[in-house]
């Protein structure tokens, strides 16, 4: 059970009630997952989503990591007696994994030479250093005004470190030249009682020297004593240096402030490692000094990347004076003046040598966390773009074509359910002409007449591409060459699993069946490849493993929940996914459905083929389309079956009669069968669409001829066409011409957009104007108008065989 100081602290950081909280947190350790949480439990979770309970979550795993060293540091302060109530109350309260090791710095062991001038006696001559003047009335007055706003000033510095640099994170400027770099972090562990030591003796006699009058050394004479080892002034001045030094390092309150003040004023700058001419796509961040508030995730990524490549490294810089300033007002006021010298030298060795190269550490830790963050947040996007990359839309037989390096084809065809109905088909180029090529195709192909063609958008491919439009053309063959991603074709191909399912083709032909396959259902196809080898991007390689491997997992299950399937077609590998499941439990509901197909979704409980909860978080994402219940077709959960039915009597109609009739709901509110907004929203799709799938269609896209002039293009026409590359600056799109037209990452949203693999994926059919037609083809997607809506006979409505915006995950 989760401990109520870690629920307060979520409840305040994810702006809800510590009950709700609460609530989703037994959810998901009773084995409920966070889409049927998010999804399905709205009221009691305080319409939490779904990405906000898998957040909510990874926290409380912090909180919990928290808590363990408390208790560590707990069992280790009991045994000293000497250890304050109120300290010991300050470690069990504290939420903050910094202020919590802070707080547990002034009680342990001390260097060896600061604990060498305690044991000669010199913390005597360290409390005489900083004693304050006797007052009259009148100041003692003022000076208990000074304290009582020093303790205002530091209540209102409470937020820490994180919460300081992520809203001014959220502040700063969206461009380029806002962001800035960060470095590898070490761990925060390593705090000041682990810093290197102070200088040598020598060192410390001489510079004391030139501090030491009159009054100072009356003060330390009785602290010399040569049997302890301190033979004269200088030498005992030096050892309170040092305790006040350290006193100064493990101080809580200024280790905080100073970490919220470089946090919140530091500045980062670069120090090239290498020449301007070595640096390549680094070069402009060598000359980059921002301050930390202005610094972004991806900037941060771009900067860690050159640092691991050694073209740079990064410094913190802080204003040594303003920083200078609180920690000398920690040595106390109202000192006397013959000591402030000593004093500021104090201070500044406190600063520069325990405090700002420890404290470093800790913000450098919270900007890898940040960066780590948005690495995985563009992984996880990209991701989702590329499982949801739009189906074919009808069912219909699909023939994959792989062009080799010599521009060779192989080509198989596939039916409708992606099943093999042809042998491998080869075809050599060479410098054959269209019309024999097309009269080849049409030869080859004439038997299966498949609807559609599935090209890979690698180099070979997209340089046949029009080659073979014009093969097609000249053989009179009405079909469109589509472009599907090579992401991972290779690593699928030459799979166990593939071997498995397609052992008797060559690899070329195993490749062009599962770019048939991909065109189809490009989510199930790609569900087949390890995330890992779909090339989504260089921040794998900055993300521990282990987050990177959790992210891909989770934004797989979201998707294929968000499409959900039909548990008698779907295969082991795409029901091994879905929210709840596992291999183990797709592998019986597959050889349970060999046996006999399901014919209802309480089928699915029984037999011991799932648990409680693996029915619950998955069953509403697992669709009966032979059932006797009308609803177990649609992506309600049985427990909502019961509003469902009121809701369609109350518009007049059964269930059979009222299911999957748009507008059947029309006129009813939500609130009259107590349904809150986004639970009727879902429900009343569900009513007059179930079971669709929530993907876009691809449709056969107007290209221009090949051999049109692109200079004779006017600005501003709206021209179609395929996305055959995305990058980070942009998309390439195949408009028919021999070059693919360029949309740079400014032009290809009205809102902004950090990467373009986050909005746009192969094989994507868009729309855009043209910005310029001399060189380089530039299109924008802005503002561009919708294309008119095909009519209704044309979009394919038939649940089953209409495709996919009904027919789900098939497999």
């Amino acid at each position: 059970m989760t401990a109520t100081p870690i629920l307060e602290t979520l409840a305040r950081e994810f702006k809800t009630d510590p009950e709700h909280v609460r609530n989703a947190l037994e959810m998901i350790d009773a084995g409920l997952s966070a889409p049927f949480i998010g999804r399905f439990r709205h009221a009691l979770v305080g319409n939490l989503n779904e990405s906000t309970v898998r957040r909510l979550a990874l926290r409380r795993q912090e909180f919990e990591e928290l808590d363990r060293r408390r208790g560590t540091i707990l069992r280790l302060l009991e045994r000293d007696e000497s250890v304050p109530a109120a300290a010991m109350e300050r470690i069990r309260t504290c939420m903050d994994r910094f202020e919590l090791e802070d707080l547990f710095l002034p009680h342990r062991r001390p260097e060896p030479e600061v604990q060498l001038a305690m044991d000669r006696g010199l913390g005597g001559l360290a409390d005489e250093l900083t004693k304050a003047m006797p007052r009259d009335k009148s100041k003692g007055d003022d000076a208990e005004t000074d304290a009582s706003a020093s303790d205002e000033s530091g209540a209102d510095d409470e937020a820490s470190v994180d919460e300081t640099l992520a809203e001014s994170a959220a502040e700063a400027p969206e461009s380029e030249d806002a962001a800035v770099e960060e470095t590898p972090a070490e761990g925060a562990e390593t705090k000041a009682e682990d810093a290197a030591p102070e200088h040598g003796d020598a060192e410390s006699l001489e510079s004391v020297a030139d501090v030491l009058n009159p009054e100072l050394a009356r003060i330390c004479q009785p602290y010399v004593s040569p049997d302890k080892g301190i033979h004269d002034e200088s030498e005992a001045l030096a050892g309170a240096m040092r305790i006040l030094s350290d006193k100064l390092g493990r101080d809580p309150r200024v280790r905080g402030q100073l970490r919220r003040m470089l946090a919140k004023n530091g500045i980062l700058s670069v120090r090239p490692m290498v020449e301007d001419s070595k640096a390549g796509r680094h070069r402009s961040l060598l000359k980059l000094k921002q301050p930390m508030r202005q610094l972004q995730g991806h900037r941060l990524l771009a900067l860690r990347q050159a640092q691991k490549e050694r073209v740079l490294t990064t410094r913190i810089h802080l204003d040594p004076k303003q920083a200078l300033e609180k920690v000398r007002a920690a040595l106390g006021k109202h000192t006397r003046p013959e000591f402030e010298g000593v004093l500021e030298r104090v201070a500044r060795r406190a600063l520069e040598r325990r405090l700002l190269p420890m404290l470093e550490e800790d913000i450098r830790l919270v900007l890898k966390e940040r960066a780590d963050a948005e690495a995985l947040r563009f992984l996880s996007q990209h991701l989702r773009q590329m499982l949801l990359t739009p189906t074919l839309g009808r069912r219909m037989s699909v023939a994959g074509i792989d062009v080799n390096a010599k521009g060779d084809w192989s080509i198989v065809v596939v039916d409708e359910d992606g099943n093999v109905v042809s042998p491998e088909i080869k075809v050599e180029v060479g410098e054959k002409d269209a019309a024999t090529l097309g009269a080849e195709l049409v030869a080859s192909l004439g038997e299966w007449s498949p609807g559609a063609l599935a090209l890979s958008n690698a180099k070979p491919a997209r340089a046949a591409a029009g080659k073979l439009r014009a093969a097609l053309a000249a053989g009179g063959v009405d079909v469109f060459p589509f472009v599907v991603t090579e992401a991972g074709l290779s690593s699928y191909a030459n799979s166990e699993l593939a071997r498995k399912e397609l052992g008797e083709l060559a690899v070329p032909a195993r490749m062009a069946v599962s770019l048939a396959r991909r065109l189809q259902d490009p989510m199930n196809e790609l569900l087949k490849v390890d995330p890992r080898h779909l090339g989504l991007g260089a921040e794998q390689g900055l993300v521990s493993k282990a987050n990177v491997r959790r992210t891909f997992v989770e934004a797989i299950e979201s998707c294929t929940a968000h499409v959900g399937c039909d548990v008698n077609r779907a295969p082991a590998h795409f029901l091994a996914h879905l929210p709840g499941l596992d291999r183990e439990a797709a592998g019986r509901l597959v050889a349970r459905r060999e046996e006999r197909p399901f014919t209802s979704r309480d089928e699915l409980r029984e037999e011991g083929l799932l648990t409680e909860a693996q029915w619950t978080s998955a069953v509403a994402f697992l669709r009966v389309y032979g059932s006797d219940e009308p609803l177990d077709r649609s992506n309600l959960h049985p427990e909502q079956y019961p509003v469902a039915r009121r809701v369609l009597e109350s518009a007049g109609a059964s269930v059979q009669d009222g299911l999957g009739r748009p507008g059947n709901t029309k006129g009813l509110r939500g609130q009259d069968f107590d349904v809150d907004p986004d639970t009727w929203r879902t429900l009343t799709r569900e009513l007059s669409f179930p079971g669709r799938d929530p993907r876009h269609r691809h449709h056969v896209p107007t290209l221009i001829p090949e051999n049109t002039d692109p200079v004779m293009l006017t600005k501003d026409r709206i021209l179609e066409g395929v996305v055959t590359n995305v990058a980070s600056f942009g998309v390439f799109v195949d408009v028919g011409l021999a070059q693919d037209a360029m949309v740079h990452i400014s032009e290809v949203s009205d809102r902004y957009v950090r990467d373009a693999r986050e909005l746009l994926s192969v094989g994507q059919i868009v729309r855009g104007k043209i910005v310029e037609a001399g060189g380089r083809l530039t299109l924008s997607l802005k503002n561009v108008p919708r294309e008119p809506r095909p009519a209704r006979g044309t979009r394919g409505v038939n649940r089953r065989e209409g495709g996919g915006r009904e027919g789900g995950g098939r497999g």
